[in-house]
């Protein structure tokens, strides 16, 4: 009789626990489903409210734009009202009455000059930035854990862009450059205003195809290991088509066909690591090597495929941004400098008989390249960050690309006097008024979801 008693008792105590555990239990589960419907909630609604802040910041810079008179107060005034006319009647479609009855109407309006960095001033055109900060939302089940209100805010910016022509298949690879306007970004240290053969953002340009020295070539690819002026976990590579390594090996094959209108992207994102397979897959398709899934169909050889091997180029180190170029085998000129006797370069890729005798189809000038010059200062992420682009140039492929560890790519910058045909510029400049523009949203450099 005693044992049953003692049974009896442990039962209960047994109970008294598996109440507590189920509690507990039913609180983290409540949670979880609380996180789950109400992050589907602020997600949706976060959306409608970016929609009706995109639609408020196009409409403030279409009334900018249309300002009759060049005044920045008068115009910024219009601006406001515009802006908050769109977002309010946005607001009241009804599928934004919670957003409706979150506003307080207070819409941040702020005016610049420059789209990176945005800097607001009171007497700033034309690009113009929308926010709606922190619209709290009632929670729902997030309250049992006493999670009350979902703030939500949101940011777009607007402004002109000029209806230029396009350019197309510009390479996903940076190169780094000065800013033509205060010339203090370069990675060469000889971009000087005052000096005509400059016009390609620091890179060696006096209208002569020849490779006369080491000065002449560049290198825009760093490979693994050598060290990164882009910033941490960037190795020059921009995600102008997508950050996948497929996209990259079809975009520098040159079977991506895409175009980029200019003016339309003043910033690009980063792609980060090396991708040193799929840039050397691509590249080196322009001289008739395929070691990857790309067919030569389509992306058939350059008509000229010519480099010395013998003669290879490698990146020594690089030393405070600026790479340092040697021959592979250690050859010098009788001064001490890296030899560059023996290398096919742009003039004797113009001077061969495929070339001069001018070239057609679509193995016609594959070694020819568009590329985006921009701020290589080193103060952005490689895992998140956009760079600044500040124009386009052309470039010559040199060699062959390892799809190895030493993926570097090395080539030669040439003018317009030598053939480069480039259309257009990137620019950070407000449109000029004068001519055709149209109103596109930009991405806000301040906020990482606009």
């Amino acid at each position: 009789m005693k044992r049953r008693i003692e049974s009896t008792s442990t039962r209960k105590k047994q109970q008294g626990v598996v109440v507590v555990l189920v509690t507990i239990a039913m609180l983290a589960l409540l949670a979880m489903a609380g996180l789950a419907l109400d992050g589907g909630h602020l997600l949706l609604n976060k959306t409608r409210l970016q929609n009706a802040v995109d639609a408020s910041a196009l409409s403030a810079a279409r009334a900018l734009a249309d300002f009759p008179d060049d005044n920045p107060v008068g115009a910024h005034a219009v601006a406001e009202a515009a802006a908050l006319a769109t977002f309010t009647a946005n607001l009241n479609l009804a599928d934004n009455r919670e957003l409706q009855d979150a506003f307080g109407g207070d819409l941040v309006v702020q005016f610049s000059t420059r789209l990176r960095p945005f800097e607001p001033e009171t007497d700033a055109l034309p690009y113009v930035r929308v926010i709606a900060q922190d619209l709290n939302l009632a929670s729902w089940l997030l309250q049992v854990v006493g999670i009350d209100e979902k703030p939500v805010s949101a940011s777009a910016v607007a402004g002109p862009i000029g209806v230029n022509d396009t350019v197309c298949d510009v390479l996903p690879i940076l190169a780094c450059g000065c800013d033509s306007t205060d010339q203090t970004f370069t990675t060469l240290d000889d971009c000087d205003p005052d000096d005509p053969n400059s016009n390609f953002f620091g890179y060696h340009d006096d209208d002569n195809p020849d490779i006369e020295s080491v000065d002449d070539i560049s290198v825009i690819k760093l490979a693994g290991g050598s060290g990164t002026d882009v910033g941490p976990g960037n190795f020059r590579l921009l995600d102008l088509y997508g950050k996948g390594g497929a996209s990259i090996r079809d975009a520098l094959a040159g079977t991506a066909s895409e175009c980029l209108e200019i003016g339309e992207n003043t910033e690009a994102g980063t792609a980060t690591g090396n991708k040193a397979g799929p840039t050397g897959q691509g590249l080196n398709t322009r001289l008739g090597v395929y070691q990857g899934p790309v067919d030569p169909n389509d992306a058939p050889p350059d008509v000229v495929t010519d480099f010395n091997d013998s003669n290879r180029l490698v990146l020594a180190e690089v030393v405070d941004g600026k790479p340092v170029i040697e021959r592979e085998d250690g050859s010098v000129d009788a001064d001490g400098n890296t030899s560059v006797d023996g290398i096919f370069d742009y003039q004797d890729y113009k001077n061969s008989s495929a070339y001069a005798n001018g070239c057609s189809g679509d193995g016609c000038r594959r070694r020819e390249l568009v590329l985006p010059i921009g701020d290589c200062t080193g103060d952005v992420s490689g895992t998140s960050d956009d760079v600044h682009i500040y124009t386009v140039g052309c470039f010559f492929l040199l060699q062959d690309v390892d799809v190895g560890n030493d993926a570097e790519v090395f080539g030669q910058f040439f003018s317009e006097s030598e053939g480069c045909d480039v259309i257009g510029t990137f620019t950070d400049d407000p449109v000029d008024p004068g001519t055709s523009f149209k109103i596109v949203l930009f991405r806000d450099s301040d906020s990482g979801d606009s």
